[in-house]
Order: C-alpha cells, then structure tokens, then sequence
C-alpha cells in the first residue's frame, strides 16, 4: 500500500512536470507577443506625441508619458539637461534634451535602443508606422543605432559663448584619430555620470585615450568645453600626465583648475552599489586628487 502511494505520488509530480515543460514554448511566446506589442505600442505613441524642433519648449514635453520622472542636470552656463527614457517591451526610447533658462531648445538627441531586427518586423507589419518612423528616425550607422539629432543654432551660440566668457575660448586642435572621443567628451548631452565604473563608462574611455596619447591640447579645450562629466574627466587626465611627468602645469593653467574647480556645478556620481549621488565639482576632484595623487608628489596644491 505505501509502494502504491509512493508510485501515485511519484505519477503525479512526473505529470505537472511534463505539462510545465510542454507549456514553456507557449509561455515564451506569449511573453514575446506581449513585449512586441509593448514595442509597436510606445513607437505610435511616440512617434504621434513627440514633435521636435528647434522651436519646442519644456511645456510641450512636460504631459508625456515618463517626462515628469526624466533625470535632471544642471548643465551650467544657462543649460539644463533632461534624460527622458520611454521603455516597451524590448525597445528603449532615450531622448536627451539641453534647453536654455529661457526656455528654448539647445540641443537633443534621440536614440532608439534595441535589437534593430525588432524594429524592422515592427516597421515591415505596420505600414502607417514605418512612414512615421522613417520621417523621424535616421538609419543606423556603425556608431549609432536608430537616430535623431537636432540643434538650435541660435540657442546653441549663446549656450557656447556664455561658456567662453566664463572659462575661456578654446584653441584650434588636430583631433585627426581621436575625433570620435574629443566629440564625445564636448557633448553636452553625453553621460553626465562619473564614479565606480569608470572602466565600463564610454567618457572616462574616450579621455583615457586622449591621456595616453598625449593629447593635451585636446585636453585643454575639453575642460574649456561643454560637458559636465567631459569637463571632470579632462581635469583629472591634466592632473595624471603631470603626476606622471608627462605635462608641467603652467601658471594659467593652475588658474584656469581653479576656476573650474569653483563653478557651481555637480557632478552624477554613482557609488559602488549604483546609487547616484550629486556631488560638487570642487568636492568630487578634491577628493579625486587626494585619492590617486603620488605621495612624493607635491606638483599639485589641494
């Protein structure tokens, strides 16, 4: 009678068993089917929603889905930058977007994250969308994925000429090889965080390289340039070529540090377990340079 039991029992899981196995196929197509119309969902109200142009204002922006929760940054010298994401089910939406304090668009850039093969069944199922989307998004290229990227050029002057007249005007580089990291770390729309992971972060890459080449001119305009995280990275690269005696800061240079150093301006740091947290540019390469400097150096005041 126990064998009996046992033998029940033992049927009895071997059948749930063999009906969860035999449901896998089914659950993983239904949860494929589920995203991709979470996908073809998030491209019409997008594509129906977003009207960009050099003449959009916050306002237009400030009702649609996620634009409340967008990370904010002070981009400095009038700017503010907004990280705008919307999420489908395999296809990310990320819109980052400069406006002046007077309320005009700077600069913005869009990119369509995710696996571009979904994006074409999408597009090749759905005439209307595919017509909506080819008129908003660029093909992608071998740096980016789908794209759109737009300046106001008035507003973008004023934006760069503010910078000028408080740090300096920048001086004419060769940047023949190193174009695609000296354009990155200028952008003020690029990633504005720094931290834990530098190693994974394509800013503090791209101004490694400009280090290890040598490129101190390149260097000297970045820090006179228009990113927040750009700017950071350029000060401590200066700071390693000479802890490395690679470069010997000059006196303007010296004065030039210290009047970065004091701008108003924070920084996105993320710790070690993810979390962001603003920290002043003064106190983030303070703590840099107390950090990482040689002991027997004494090149660097603190």
């Amino acid at each position: 009678m126990v064998n009996m039991r046992k033998l029940v029992a033992f049927t009895g899981i071997y059948i749930i068993f063999f009906i969860f196995v035999a449901c896998l196929p089914c659950a993983e197509a239904q949860d494929t089917k589920m995203r991709g119309r979470f996908d073809k969902e998030i491209l019409h109200y997008f594509l129906d929603s977003v009207k960009l142009s050099e003449n959009t204002k916050i306002e237009d922006l400030a009702d649609l889905n996620g634009f409340k929760q967008a990370v904010k940054t002070d981009i400095g010298f009038g700017g503010t930058l907004y990280e705008w994401t919307l999420s489908g089910g395999r296809l990310n939406i990320v819109s980052n977007i400069a406006f002046f304090s007077d309320n005009k668009l700077i600069k913005a850039e869009v990119r369509m994250n995710g696996n571009g093969e979904i994006v074409k069944d999408i597009l090749a199922a759905d005439t209307n969308l595919n017509v909506k989307f080819n008129l908003f998004f660029k093909e992608p290229t071998s740096d980016l994925p789908y794209h759109r990227d737009l300046t106001n050029r008035k507003a973008w002057d004023k934006f760069t000429e503010n910078v000028a007249k408080t740090i300096g005007k920048q001086t004419k580089v060769n940047i023949n090889g190193v174009e695609q990291e000296y354009n990155l770390l200028m952008n003020p729309l690029s990633n504005p965080y720094v931290g834990s992971n530098s190693e994974h972060n394509p800013t503090a890459i791209a101004v490694s390289k400009l280090r290890d080449d040598g490129k101190v001119d390149c260097i000297m305009n970045i820090i006179k340039g228009y990113s927040v995280s750009g700017r950071v990275y350029a000060l401590q690269a200066l700071f390693e070529l000479e802890w490395m005696s690679k470069y010997k800061l000059s006196e303007s240079d010296r004065i030039l540090l210290s009047k970065i150093i004091e701008l108003p301006l924070y920084v996105n740091a993320k710790d070690i377990y993810g979390k962001i947290h603003p920290v002043s540019y003064y106190k983030y390469i303070k703590q840099f340079i107390l950090a990482n400097r040689p002991k027997q150096s004494s090149n660097v005041n603190n």
